[in-house]
């Protein structure tokens, strides 16, 4: 920065709702917004240097990695649903002969494998 002092707002960077005072060479960033009297500034770094630019490199890998999880946790529920499906069916087709029993030993099955907690989805 160049000029004597100026305020900025670096809400965007910082989330900060209150603006910065900022001196005589003290870096200003990009995505902040001068909230007092024009300024003059030597600009340092453009496009993927900025600050700004990492930060939202910094959300899109954030973002990227947790779409990765919830894909995993998908495909794991997927095939977890599908094996206790099929080990409610045997187990009610064992009991087959009273079919009371084997409606009740299916369903026992299914609700001691719903407290699983891997099959809950992640929020999105």
């Amino acid at each position: 920065m160049q000029t004597e002092t100026a305020e900025v707002d670096e809400g965007a960077l910082t989330g900060e709702a209150a603006p910065v005072a900022k001196k005589l060479g003290r870096p200003l960033w990009a995505g902040t917004l001068n909230v007092g009297f024009p300024l003059e500034f030597t600009v340092t770094a453009v496009g993927q240097d900025m600050r700004l630019s990492h930060v939202i490199r910094l959300v899109l890998a954030a973002q990227s990695d947790k779409v990765r999880a919830v894909e995993l946790t998908d495909r794991l529920s997927r095939i977890f649903v599908t094996l206790v499906l099929i080990l409610a069916a045997v187990t009610a087709a064992i009991w087959s002969r009273n079919p009371e029993e084997a409606l009740t030993h299916g369903v026992a099955v299914l609700v001691v494998a719903c407290r699983w907690p891997p099959a809950r989805r992640f929020p999105r």
